[in-house]
């Protein structure tokens, strides 16, 4: 009732006397100060889970309305260069203090869905700064900080669902998740810009911003100067991290659009689909000689692609073969080799049957024995090797 009255007669900056009375500003540090105190004990008194949420959402709005008459007449004070800023500056922190200690030691009583104070949605998330000077000194990529940056501090938005308290909650858990992410980055050494892309998506951050980088990130990817495969091989291990990408549940920085994991395994679907046409058509106007079919197969083998993936391997192993990258031994034997019961096999199928592992005995065998009979030959030609 004092801080009430105290506002209506200081709170409004055009009719409010120049000086605040002592003993009104002696009342109002005490009603400030026993506030929280005043508070535990009503609490204590409520008989009922029931009671307690109507109690607190009450005090909610109560101090939230209180809060916000503060902070305008701290502004409208600010202006006109009066001391009195500051004493309105003191109630709506104190207030927002308030508002703090019920949301940090009753959030199962508390309302989420309410809006926060104003001056509240200006403040820092605790672990904010730090989240973003550990972003810098792991080399995390500049655009990508810039926006970890605006959801953290969320000064520029007017969505009023970003001013409730549940938005204030999930910021906090976005940047302790965040300092998890740079912790676990420290162990494994992975590429630290896409350790924080997983951590957004896990957060389900569904912001445009994000998107819109996102939609960036994969077109640097595609605009690289590198062949259609090593782009292919980018974008498909991208969209095994998405794929992976394990989901926090209820957590989501707009709480009514789908998860933004989806949008983004669609849109590297879709690029993956234009390479590949384009990929196509680059092929067709570059065909080697073609066969009755029309295909650009340079000849035949007669082993099964099974077969001569693990033949590509052992070459691969013992440095007869010399690649920096498998795919472009894949694209050859896509394009140009033609195997048993298997015609333009796709460079995944391929990717997930190269090395030992993939390999059945009767693949093994048949190789082997292809490799014993070049041996007779080289035996039969040029003898046996002599024994030094």
């Amino acid at each position: 009732m004092r801080l009430t009255k105290f506002l209506e007669k200081y709170g409004n900056a055009t009719t409010a006397h120049v000086e605040v009375q002592p003993d009104d500003r002696q009342s109002l540090y005490e009603v400030l100060d026993y506030l929280p105190t005043k508070l535990e004990q009503r609490i204590s008194d409520s008989t009922t889970n029931e009671a307690l949420a109507i109690f607190i959402r009450q005090t909610q709005l109560q101090l939230t309305a209180r809060a916000d008459t503060a902070y305008a007449a701290f502004l409208e004070y600010s202006k006109r260069g009066s001391p009195l800023a500051s004493v309105f500056a003191e109630i709506n922190s104190k207030l927002i203090s308030v508002l703090k200690y019920l949301y940090k030691h009753y959030a199962d009583h508390f309302d989420h869905s309410l809006a926060t104070p104003e001056g509240m949605p200006r403040e820092h998330i605790s672990d904010g700064t730090e989240v973003i000077e550990k972003l810098k000194e792991i080399g995390v990529d500049k655009d990508l900080i810039e926006l970890v940056n605006e959801l953290l501090y969320d000064e520029q938005s007017t969505d009023p669902e970003n001013s409730t308290w549940a938005h204030f909650h999930y910021r906090g858990k976005l940047a302790s998740q965040l300092n998890t992410t740079i912790g676990q980055h420290k162990k494994t050494g992975e590429d630290a810009t896409i350790s924080i892309i997983e951590s957004l998506v896990c957060c389900n951050v569904n912001k445009l911003g994000f998107y819109r980088y996102m939609v960036s990130y994969i077109d640097r990817i595609t605009a690289t100067n590198t062949t259609f495969e090593e782009k292919e091989e980018q974008l498909e291990a991208l969209l095994k991290k998405m794929e992976r990408v394990r989901i926090t549940p209820k957590m989501a920085y707009h709480t009514k659009p789908g998860h933004i994991r989806d949008y983004f395994i669609g849109c590297i679907m879709s690029e993956l689909d234009r390479l590949k046409r384009n990929r196509d058509s680059a092929n067709q106007q570059r065909r080697g000689p073609n066969d009755n079919n029309g295909n650009s197969f340079y000849f035949s083998v007669s082993t099964t692609i099974e077969g001569l993936l693990l033949l590509a391997w052992l070459m691969t192993e013992v440095g007869f073969i010399k690649t920096a990258l498998h795919s472009r031994l894949y694209a050859f034997i896509s394009n140009h080799i033609r195997t048993e019961r298997t015609d333009n096999p796709s460079i995944k199928n391929m990717q997930n049957r190269f090395g030992p592992e993939h390999a059945t005995s009767k693949t093994v065998n048949k190789i082997r024995a292809v490799l014993t009979q070049m041996i007779r030959i080289l035996d039969d030609h040029f003898g046996r090797p002599k024994n030094k």
